[in-house]
């Protein structure tokens, strides 16, 4: 929560917001409490969560919209702030709430990275918070990252948070080669373009 308190204490309100891998709501309540004028929608692929965040929103009294779906696909249109917090561990069963996606968990945040820059409106920012395997002293996420903020024209700011998290993922064998997982908080911001 650090992370988005400080991404949104330090920029305008957004006035079309959404969080998607919202779980029980916890990034679209704090968006909502802070931007009090803007729509709010956040939406997941668990339905039970997708409780909970009502839940929640109504006992905070936050408007929020909720979607069923996986990322941006539940939803049209433009957002000024899209926030993400995609799981990030490779995971051979699967699970939806542990696997991100390819060989080191990443591939999720990559694409809803790349799908969200694409839905930004000008001047908007995407805030993701997720974890980056670190290899051989590199961090592969972040090239990455950086490779999507330069082809979207986006202003890109990455943070490691905790250098060290789910020490115990590293036994198995698709983090062989890993040295640790580091939690991350990456920020692109677009170029604000004339209308």
């Amino acid at each position: 929560m650090r992370f988005l308190d400080a991404a949104l204490r330090d920029a305008p309100a957004p006035a079309d917001a959404i969080d998607i891998g919202a779980g029980a709501g916890a990034g679209a309540l704090a968006i909502a409490a802070r931007a009090p004028g803007a729509r709010v929608t956040a939406g997941d692929v668990n339905p039970l969560a997708l409780r909970y965040l009502a839940a929640n929103a109504a006992h905070a009294g936050l408007p929020i919209e909720i979607v069923h779906g996986p990322g941006l696909a539940p939803t049209k249109g433009a957002f000024d702030l899209i926030a993400a917090n995609p799981p990030y561990i490779a995971d051979r069963s699967g699970r939806t709430y542990r696997d991100g996606g390819g060989p080191l968990g990443a591939d999720l945040a990559l694409e809803w990275v790349e799908a969200g820059l694409a839905r930004l409106r000008s001047g908007g920012r995407f805030l993701l918070y997720t974890g980056s395997p670190i290899v051989e002293g590199r961090d592969p996420l972040r090239v990455e990252l950086h490779r999507l903020a330069q082809a979207a024209d986006a202003k890109f700011d990455y943070e490691e948070l905790d250098p060290d998290v789910f020490g115990g993922t590293l036994r198995q064998e698709a983090y062989s080669e890993v040295e640790r997982i580091a939690a991350v908080g990456a920020t692109f911001t677009l170029s604000s373009r004339p209308a």
